[in-house]
């Protein structure tokens, strides 16, 4: 039993794709409160194969920048590719951080999917 898959998240992680390289294209770039104890307003970054979010950190969100320019409403429909590797912050475990790198021929590429929260969030822009 893989326990991570035990107490999912509502943001992507690497557990909902193996951790193994995905690419995946850009649904749409949106602003979300994210976090319950310390909510915070932040880049969220909706794939068209995945029905969870995921949350745009500063090193994912240059590598984003650098494939397809600094507006965020270039990136819609591009190609990207999301995989993993191993961190640690202080005091914390050693655990899965997903990173972007442009599209990888060898990778998988899972079918787009339309979920309820996406189009959502599509009504909202």
């Amino acid at each position: 039993m893989n326990i991570a898959k035990e107490f999912p998240s509502e943001w992507l992680k690497a557990i909902d794709f193996d951790a193994q390289p995905t690419n995946v294209t850009i649904k749409m770039v949106v602003k979300e409160i994210v976090g319950k104890e310390d909510p915070k307003e932040q880049v969220v970054v909706y794939f068209t194969a995945f029905e969870k979010p995921f949350i745009l950190n500063k090193t994912n969100s240059e590598t984003l920048w650098g494939l397809f320019g600094i507006e965020t409403d270039d990136w819609v429909n591009k190609t990207c590719c999301l995989f993993c590797i191993k961190g640690q912050m202080p005091g914390k475990p050693v655990t899965d951080w997903v990173r972007i790198m442009a599209m990888d021929p060898n990778a998988a590429t899972p079918p787009a999917i339309n979920t309820a929260k996406q189009l959502a969030a599509e009504v909202e822009l």
